[in-house]
């Protein structure tokens, strides 16, 4: 594992442009991330201003291949003692860079520090903790609804919240974990070992497979306990600042909503939030899909979003097949857990595979080589949705079942 360690300082951004139809979209730019084409007039800013652009407002993906409609607001309260555990500055400086910057920082300096934690040092109290931990400031997060299978009933983004060209996790528990969550899944919280584990799997899978991660940014300490009540033994709480994402789970619908768990009016509050996100997400979705390659000439909008799902399948495949090869398992197949380019997140399950045995962590995924599951995880299920919300003009454009197994048998690593 040890060539495996060299890689921590490794990531990538794949940067999405924001235009105003498909014609629009140069084939230079990819769709997975929330970063504008190069700007010249801001090459020449200070580190702590390209800081403060990294993390301020709204999300930024929120005004490209999301929407306003898809999120909640989340108050998060500024932390008395954080601390930074890691900088990932050369993940870091490819975002800068790519939002035009030329001159990205390189290493952590007193002013940088405090700029850090200006924006990223806010988390939402949690049980137990000491009102000491916290200052009487708030700053308001944005966390994101999405469906899917495999994401605990929840109506959403439980632990996560963005702003700007960033993403928080573990920043509390959100208003989108389900009312009857158990303990395990509602406390919004993360340790530092979780986190520390996330940056390492998040550098090791860009550098081993052929797209990449999803980078971690920033490691933050809150100067509180991940268990108050047992302060001894608990873990530091730690919060991760990693680039803001698109995964095809934004565009599912969420069928918690409908559960009979549910107070009636919070039911119906749920339901029709998730339908307003659903009527604005899907029409973007050719947007945030991959680019085609080999797109014809003067394609149609079916034609265009056949050849993104097309992409999206072939990307899919040919990063599950790297790992396979290179004996690594990500070990939770949803569509919340890739990016909507292929690249992988979230890391909880990851690891090295002797050989090529087939383990498994999760009962319902599939063993590590097996692809039934991926496809139907991943690919079908995904598909299925969109034959359901599309317009009826576009629905030409989405791969049967059959065409996307083939696709998906063609790749070879």
């Amino acid at each position: 594992m040890n060539y495996f360690i060299a890689s921590l300082l490794t990531t990538v951004v794949v940067a999405f442009a924001p235009f105003s139809s498909l014609a629009q979209i140069p084939k230079s730019y990819g769709a997975a991330a929330g970063d504008l084409p190069p700007t010249s007039p801001l090459k020449d800013q200070t580190s702590a201003t390209m800081m403060q652009i990294l993390f301020n407002g709204p999300p930024r993906l929120a005004s490209g291949p999301l929407d306003s409609a898809a999120y909640v607001n989340v108050e998060a309260q500024r932390l008395a003692n954080p601390g930074i555990a890691y900088v990932n500055w050369k993940a870091v400086g490819k975002i800068l860079k790519r939002l035009g910057f030329t001159n990205p920082p390189p290493y952590l300096t007193p002013e940088l520090e405090k700029v850090i934690f200006d924006y990223a040092g806010y988390a939402m109290k949690v049980a137990g903790e000491d009102s000491a931990a916290y200052c009487a400031e708030f700053r308001r997060l944005y966390s994101i609804r999405y469906g899917g299978q495999f994401i605990n009933f929840n109506f959403g983004d439980g632990r996560g919240a963005s702003s700007g060209y960033v993403q928080t996790k573990g920043v509390g528990r959100t208003p989108l974990v389900r009312p009857w969550a158990d303990a395990d899944h509602s406390s919004g919280v993360m340790g530092l070992p979780e986190a520390i584990h996330e940056a390492l799997w998040a550098a090791l899978f860009e550098e081993e497979l052929p797209l990449g991660a999803n980078p971690v940014l920033f490691i933050i300490t809150t100067g509180t306990k991940v268990d108050p009540s047992h302060p001894e033994t608990s873990d530091d709480r730690a919060l991760v600042v990693r680039e803001d994402m698109n995964r095809p789970g934004y565009y599912e619908r969420n069928t918690a909503v409908f559960s009979e768990n549910l107070e009636p009016s919070l039911r119906e509050k749920h339901i029709q939030e998730d339908q307003k996100r659903m009527e604005a997400l899907i029409p973007k979705i050719a947007r945030a899909l991959p680019f085609p390659k080999d797109l014809p000439p003067q394609a149609t909008p079916s034609e265009y979003l056949q050849g993104a799902l097309k992409q999206f399948i072939d990307n899919v495949a040919l990063q599950y097949a790297a790992a396979y090869a290179r004996q690594i398992y990500h070990g939770a197949t949803s569509t919340s857990n890739i990016l909507i380019d292929g690249r992988f997140l979230d890391f909880g399950t990851a690891a090295a595979v002797p050989g090529y045995r087939k383990i498994r962590f999760i009962p319902s995924d599939g063993a590590n080589g097996e692809t039934s599951n991926l496809k139907s995880d991943l690919i079908f299920e995904l598909l299925k949705e969109l034959r359901k919300e599309l317009p009826d003009r576009l629905k030409s454009g989405v791969p049967s079942e059959e065409v996307a197994g083939l696709l998906w048998q063609a790749v070879r690593y």
